[in-house]
């Protein structure tokens, strides 16, 4: 029975994954680490949906590939604070690292916004600069960063997209993306009306 239950929950676990990514090496991460956490009792009662839920998440997160726990719930319609509680016992016990993928995220919405590749990687290079200025000033990029990120570029050299736009592809509030990026562009002494039409330039 034991078994049984663990290839089940490996089974449904390589499903969900297949929904984002197809690549032998991340079904196989799943796997390992499936039967490992199943072994050291880490998924107590919580349901298969919820096990695979927080599995693939933490493997989508490990490898930088951005998703949200959100995005990945709605597969199997899974209890996303349950999901959590899962992929913070991971942790502990596997003692990986996340890692911030504040660029990855901000490099994906940039894309479904299919401005061009020159707003892509515009985004790309003002997080990997304000991931420099947070880590310096000991603060922290938080989920909505890659969001407020998008809309700074866009401020800066896009004028053409609306913050209503970087909302509905991001899922971040318009509030949320305002407020956040007038608390980063605060760590480099500038505001959203100093950035307007000026490039990024003045920014990285």
């Amino acid at each position: 029975k034991g078994n049984s239950n663990m290839q089940t929950g490996i089974n449904m676990s390589k499903m969900l994954l297949g929904s984002f990514v197809t690549t032998k090496a991340l079904r196989s991460r799943v796997e390992v680490l499936y039967i490992k956490g199943f072994k050291k009792g880490l998924f107590a009662h919580y349901t298969f949906e919820d096990r695979a839920t927080a599995l693939v998440y933490y493997v989508l997160r490990e490898n930088n590939i951005p998703y949200t726990m959100k995005e990945i719930a709605k597969e199997y319609n899974s209890n996303v604070k349950v999901a959590y509680v899962i992929v913070k016992r991971l942790t502990i016990v596997f003692g990986k690292i996340i890692k911030n993928d504040t660029r990855a995220f901000a490099e994906k919405y940039a894309n479904q916004l299919d401005v061009g590749i020159d707003y892509i990687g515009a985004c790309g290079l003002v997080a990997d600069c304000f991931d420099r200025v947070v880590s310096e000033r000991d603060e922290n990029l938080t989920p909505s960063s890659s969001a407020a990120i998008c809309w700074i570029v866009a401020r800066a050299q896009y004028k053409q997209l609306i913050q209503r736009q970087i909302a509905e592809v991001s899922g971040v509030s318009t509030r949320t993306i305002y407020v956040e990026s007038k608390r980063l562009l605060g760590f480099i002494n500038t505001n959203i009306k100093e950035i307007v039409g000026k490039g990024i330039e003045g920014i990285i």
